[in-house]
């Protein structure tokens, strides 16, 4: 990032696994001087330097104002209901927030997808995320950088058998995912967090995809 004050930033999906980590870092962190988060419900907790937003107030013909914008959104078909509610979340919100955000001013969007993301996977979930990435290279932002982990690891709000059971075996089959396979591994929300917070902050112009765990630098991430 080349611009030494503090930025203005968008968050949209503060209240998930890797939005929490990241609102954590963001809310210390000097290069960023204040925050509005995109929310269905505002937590009962205020918290400093953070401004909760409904999702109506992209909309409402305010003067917005963004420099750099992260989107943490992501739903599972079962909590969405159907195909196309999931898809209404992971694509169709995801783009309008970056829609907005680049109307706002937003040079650099960092996004959460997920490893195995492709517009041509035979899995909705990954077709659906891979659609997006694409959309948004499309969008010519100064910067975008994409992280893509596999299994997050982390406290869930919510409950997700499949991924309690996963989480609970990730150290045995996480430890032997090695070369090419080490994209795969199960990562902390909190190393997620990480990478996206300063590869967008700080990464070079262009479309970036960084896996999490290849190195423990994001910078030779790509």
């Amino acid at each position: 990032m080349t611009e030494a004050k503090p930025v203005h930033v968008w968050l949209a999906g503060g209240t998930g696994l890797v939005g929490r980590a990241l609102l954590a870092r963001m809310r210390s962190d000097p290069r960023i001087a204040s925050i509005d988060a995109l929310c269905r419900q505002s937590p009962t907790t205020p918290q400093a330097g953070v401004q909760w937003r409904p999702w109506s107030w992209l909309d409402e013909g305010a003067d917005l104002a963004c420099d750099i914008a992260f989107c943490c959104l992501g739903t599972t078909h079962k909590q969405a209901g159907s195909r196309a509610a999931f898809a209404a979340v992971d694509r169709d919100l995801v783009l309008h927030f970056a829609e907005r955000a680049q109307q706002a001013g937003a040079r650099r969007f960092g996004l959460i997808s997920s490893v195995g993301a492709s517009a041509k996977a035979r899995s909705h979930y990954m077709r659906i995320k891979g659609e997006v990435e694409e959309r948004l290279r499309a969008m010519n932002f100064g910067a975008l950088h994409i992280v893509q982990p596999s299994l997050l690891l982390g406290q869930r709000a919510d409950t997700r058998v499949a991924e309690d059971l996963a989480q609970r075996c990730a150290p045995l089959f996480g430890s032997l995912m090695r070369g090419a396979l080490v994209r795969y591994r199960p990562v902390p929300a909190e190393r997620v967090a990480a990478c996206l917070l300063d590869a967008t902050l700080e990464g070079e112009p262009g479309v970036h995809v960084h896996y999490p765990w290849l190195t423990d630098s994001w910078r030779s991430a790509n």
